[in-house]
């Protein structure tokens, strides 16, 4: 299990395991934390590192937001347009 991610520079992360070991990330989980962490999508600074379950509350949080306030008017929308008709 990741326990902490550390960039290490040019886009490159890492994860430490639990057991000690140390693993690179894949573009999926340096894209959700640029995501969640930083404006415009750019890479943390060399050494910027986060415990692995922060990072999955935070996104949660994050996405769980956006999605709502994405979805909202489209929901009114069509509640609006069922009511009408």
């Amino acid at each position: 299990m990741i326990q902490t991610i550390r960039h290490t520079g040019g886009g490159t992360f890492e994860a430490t395991m639990t057991n000690g070991e140390i693993r690179k990330v894949g573009e999926s989980l340096s894209g959700m934390i640029r995501y969640t962490y930083f404006e415009n999508y750019v890479l943390p600074p060399a050494d910027w590192s986060v415990e692995h379950m922060d990072l999955l509350r935070d996104y949660h949080q994050k996405i769980s937001r956006q999605i709502l306030e994405d979805r909202k008017p489209v929901y009114m929308e069509r509640k609006l347009a069922s009511i009408i008709s």
